[in-house]
């Protein structure tokens, strides 16, 4: 649409659904840089001073991309031409959607662990964890570019047509000319019903073997720093919050879509934020309490870097690191497991 097509209260409407968008953007962008420099010093310590594992470049692709996503998305105020603005474009969608391949690998190595190794169980968590990755980049293959338009400079497009768009626009690409419900309704509720059904079944899954192991949980200090706990208190918590964010999401978004000149939803702006900052938290605290569980410092010629599995070789430790740890592995001086838990514990 031009200018011209627009009515003085449509323009109005949609400055300032622009304006309070843009603020909640920063102001999830502004979470994510403050909650790295609270804690760049524990990201020295617990990652760059010690061997590269698994949960070391998790952590660093889940804290860096979500970096590099605010940096390109702040870049999109400087194109000054429709080619410069495709590249913005193209660059911070590529890193905002990789944000989710860390976040499916990381559901998929916790429920790996806590389900003593089952392969079915973490390869349908990771997959669920991935459907908005697939949906989202599909937009490449469908022509997504950028252009600057004079009313709100660089802006994302996907030229397509309204009948193509009912199946196939990803729920994060709001297209306003769209103007049929079912094109959000239906990727929304496909990209987040399944983050919300992986979420649950870590929940699930994280329960499920503290019961096998409720005899040492009995005696568990849910404030205490030790490595159970923090596999049992935060990986619930955590998820548990992943669960009500994109529950949320879905809910506000499908809320949202009867208001003309709005985005699906404000409350998506915080989404990925959000979800960067728990994951970041949980690996921070668990690589914390797998170092002081170790007992060992890693100035020791004798310091190992990772907690492995049981029955497990040390190249699947160096691999995992500390998302191997599962509920029970390892229990402290004088406490054994019962013999009939013997196995899971």
């Amino acid at each position: 649409m031009s200018i011209s097509d627009y009515s003085p209260a449509d323009l109005i409407a949609t400055f300032q659904s622009t304006f309070d968008d843009d603020c909640c953007w920063y102001a999830g962008a502004v979470l994510v840089v403050y909650d790295c420099v609270i804690t760049f010093g524990q990201e020295v310590d617990l990652f760059w001073k010690r061997r590269l594992t698994g949960a070391s470049v998790l952590f660093i692709l889940t804290r860096y991309l979500a970096l590099l996503t605010i940096f390109m998305g702040m870049l999109e105020y400087v194109p000054t031409t429709d080619s410069s603005c495709t590249m913005v474009v193209k660059a911070q969608a590529a890193f905002e959607y990789m944000q989710y391949l860390p976040w499916a690998v990381f559901s998929g190595l916790r429920v790996f662990a806590l389900s003593d190794q089952n392969w079915l169980l973490s390869g349908l968590v990771m997959l669920l964890s991935l459907v908005p990755f697939g949906i989202n980049v599909g937009q490449y293959a469908y022509g997504l570019t950028g252009e600057v338009d004079p009313l709100f400079g660089c802006s994302a497009v996907l030229p397509i047509t309204d009948k193509f768009a009912r199946k196939y626009v990803p729920v994060i690409l709001s297209i306003r000319d769209a103007g049929d419900e079912e094109v959000f309704l239906l990727v929304t509720i496909s990209s987040r019903t399944c983050l919300i059904a992986s979420d649950a079944l870590v929940i699930a899954i994280t329960w499920f073997a503290m019961l096998r192991c409720r005899d040492r949980f009995g005696e568990m200090t849910w404030h205490s720093t030790s490595l159970t706990t923090i596999l049992a208190r935060d990986g619930t918590i955590y998820f548990i919050l992943l669960l009500i964010l994109n529950t949320l999401h879905l809910t506000f978004t499908m809320l949202s879509i009867h208001a003309a000149f709005e985005p699906l939803s404000y409350f998506s702006d915080f989404t990925e934020p959000v979800t960067t900052v728990l994951i970041s938290r949980f690996l921070l605290d668990l690589q914390s309490a797998n170092q002081r569980a170790l007992k060992v410092d890693s100035d020791d010629p004798l310091y190992l870097d990772t907690m492995t599995f049981s029955r497990s070789a040390n190249i699947e430790s160096r691999v995992v690191g500390s998302l191997g740890a599962s509920l029970g592995q390892r229990p402290t001086e004088g406490e054994e497991c019962p013999d009939d838990d013997m196995e899971s514990c």
